[in-house]
C-alpha cells in the first residue's frame, strides 16, 4: 500500500513540475499582427513609395512600428535570407524599426514578434529602391572600316536557258547503247528450233 502512495506522489510532482516549467516557458511578447503570413516587400498592401527617400536600387525598406512608447524594445524579425534582432527607436511617441533587405526578400509574420507588450506591433509599409537601368550597348565600327554594300542577285534573263548539260545527253545514249546491245544478246541466246527438213 505504501508503494502505491509513494509512486503516485512522484508522479504526481513530476507532472506539477512539468506544468510549471510549460507555465514559465511562455515568452511575454507581442506577435506581428500580420501573423501566419509570408510576406514580400512588393505586396500592393504595404508598398508605399512616398512614404521614404533614396531606397538603393534592389533593396527594400521595411518599416515596423509598436504602438506604445516602451523605450528601447527588441523585435525578432524572420526574413528568408536570415532573422535579425534589432532594438527599437523612438518615433514621436510609438516605437519603430527601419530595416534594409534586398527587394526579393520575403518576411515570415508566424516568426516575426517583439518583447514590447499592452500595444500593437505592425508592419506599417514597405518600399522598392527601382532596379538600376543598364541601358544596351551599341556597337560601334572601329574607324576607317568600309561599310559593306549588299550583293543583288542576278536579274538579266537575257540567254539563261535552262539546259541539261552534256552528262545528261551523254546518259541517254548510253542507256540507248546498253539497250540495244541488250536486245542483241537476248536475240543471240534464245534457244533455236531444229525443224524437220
Amino acid at each position: 500500500m505504501k508503494t502505491r502512495r509513494m509512486f503516485a506522489g512522484v508522479v504526481g510532482v513530476a507532472m506539477a513540475l512539468t506544468l510549471a516549467g510549460a507555465v514559465f516557458a511562455v515568452d511575454n511578447n507581442t506577435p506581428l499582427t500580420q501573423t501566419g503570413t509570408e510576406i514580400s516587400a512588393s505586396d500592393p498592401a504595404f508598398l508605399d513609395n512616398s512614404k521614404c527617400t533614396d531606397v538603393a536600387p534592389g533593396t527594400a525598406v521595411w518599416h515596423f512600428v509598436f504602438t506604445d512608447d516602451q523605450d528601447g524594445i527588441s523585435g525578432h524579425f524572420a526574413f528568408s535570407d536570415g532573422d535579425q534582432d534589432l532594438v527599437s527607436e523612438d518615433q514621436g511617441n510609438i516605437q519603430a524599426w527601419n530595416i534594409v533587405t534586398d527587394a526579393d526578400v520575403t518576411l515570415d509574420g508566424s516568426n516575426t514578434w517583439t518583447d514590447g507588450t499592452g500595444a500593437q506591433f505592425n508592419l506599417s509599409h514597405t518600399c522598392v529602391g527601382a532596379p538600376e537601368n543598364t541601358p544596351t550597348p551599341t556597337p560601334t565600327l572601329p574607324e576607317n572600316t568600309p561599310t559593306p554594300s549588299p550583293t543583288l542577285p542576278q536579274t538579266n534573263t537575257v540567254d539563261q536557258i535552262q539546259s541539261s548539260g552534256p552528262g545528261a545527253s551523254l546518259t541517254v545514249v548510253f542507256a540507248l547503247i546498253l539497250a540495244i546491245a541488250g536486245g542483241l544478246v537476248a536475240y543471240a541466246m534464245r534457244p533455236r528450233r531444229v525443224g524437220n527438213r
